[in-house]
């Protein structure tokens, strides 16, 4: 117990950091046994902190930060530093596949935080992030869940990795922000994270609605991966609470990849380049226009025929000529409000040469289908890996009859 009395239950906390690690490799913080693990909770300035290059190859693993040794009351650490804070040390393991090996990391400050240009190959795994010890009930951080790099400067923290794809890898990151509406994951000014096999948004069963207070995701990176074809790599990506915040959220950086999650039920749009509307096309201008991801526009949709078990749809994309673009499909049970996206069930995704011309129309067979009155929205990525926003809603029509007389 680090942080807390003797019973568990009540605030003891150190005044500084409850255990900081500094130009010292190899070290355990927990175990993956039964029983191993530590209770970090109620210090001042932060729970754990890995700090310099040298402190590369520690595990933590099976903790309760920020919470009573139960894990159902919170009891958060950090005014400067978060739950956890790993400064410019590379190749740490937080969290993994067992159950054993789960962190919760709930009620501080913020969850994790990685910074500095050293802050590359870190692996955050299996944990907990914002809910109790059941995955069940909210008990966020302050501000958001995961931060990685600065929201502005230079590109810092690189390569770091949020999940995984084998089972028990994804977090659960949610009910987070509870403060100035704060995001699930904020990536800063950074380079090839990679997000995979999450849930973002709802408890650990992924269906029970537990978003976080701002934005889902937020993104100022460059190269980062959200999700991928697989649905082992898929995220779900859902709920969050307040009208004025998206899914994911784009503010800078280029090179950023949307594929395949499920983004469903946010409080603004799935997918925003500037705000809560939709950004419009920059149509005869061959895509020209400048901003997040080179704000690529989204494809236009004019029908989508569907038997259930595939679908046909039509429509064309306007964008830069001599390019194959990546087209997704996705189908909601509703639309947004907005009557762009979003995308609870992935559809599919096939490659689309737009041609000489800055715009081409397509008819495109998916190897899934969609009940007749869902929606179906879809996105364009370009060979620079730039994801646009949702496109305009289509309702799902049923295969018409054929009568031959």
């Amino acid at each position: 117990y680090i942080g807390i009395d003797v019973t568990g239950t009540n605030r003891l906390g150190n005044g500084g950091i409850g255990v900081w690690i500094t130009n010292a490799p190899a070290n355990y913080i927990g175990s993956t046994v039964g029983g191993g693990g530590n209770v970090i909770s109620g210090n001042t300035l932060g729970g754990i902190y890995l700090q310099s290059s040298l402190a590369t190859g520690n595990q933590i693993l099976g903790n309760l930060i920020g919470t009573d040794f139960s894990g159902r009351k919170g009891i958060g650490n950090g005014l400067t530093y978060y739950g956890v804070t790993c400064d410019n040390a590379p190749g740490n393991q937080i969290g993994d596949s067992s159950t054993f090996a789960r962190n919760i990391i709930s009620s501080n400050l913020s969850g994790i935080w990685l910074q500095g240009a050293g802050c590359s190959n870190n692996i955050i795994a299996g944990n907990y992030i914002g809910t109790d010890i059941t995955g069940t009930n909210g008990m966020g951080n302050q501000k958001d869940g995961i931060v990685i790099g600065a929201t502005s400067g230079a590109a810092t923290a690189r390569n770091n990795v949020i999940g995984g794809t084998t089972p028990g890898t994804g977090n659960v990151i949610s009910d987070n922000g509870r403060t100035a509406y704060r995001a699930g994951i904020s990536v800063g000014v950074s380079y090839g994270t990679v997000i995979k096999g999450n849930l973002i948004g709802v408890a650990a069963d992924g269906v029970t609605p537990l978003g976080n207070y701002g934005h889902n995701v937020e993104i100022y990176s460059t190269n980062t991966v959200i999700g991928g074809y697989a649905s082992a790599e898929q995220n779900v990506i859902a709920n969050a609470k307040d009208p004025l915040r998206a899914g994911i959220r784009f503010y800078s950086g280029f090179g950023n990849q949307i594929l395949g999650n499920a983004i469903y039920s946010n409080g603004a749009l799935g997918i925003s380049f500037s705000g809560t509307s939709p950004t419009p096309n920059d149509f005869g201008a061959c895509d020209g226009d400048i901003g997040s991801n080179g704000k690529q526009n989204y494809p236009i949709l004019q029908s989508c025929v569907s038997d259930g078990l595939g679908a046909s749809v039509r429509g064309y994309l306007d964008s830069a000529a001599n390019k194959t673009y990546t087209l997704q499909f996705y189908a909601s049970p509703a639309g947004d409000a907005s009557g762009y996206g979003e995308g609870k069930m992935f559809l599919g995704a096939v490659p689309f040469d737009l041609g000489g011309a800055c715009s081409n129309s397509f008819a495109l067979n998916l190897p899934a289908g969609a009940p007749a009155g869902w929606i179906v929205s879809a996105t364009a990525t370009d060979p620079a890996n730039n994801t646009s926003e949702f496109s305009q809603n289509v309702a799902v029509t049923g295969v018409p009859t054929l009568n031959i007389q």
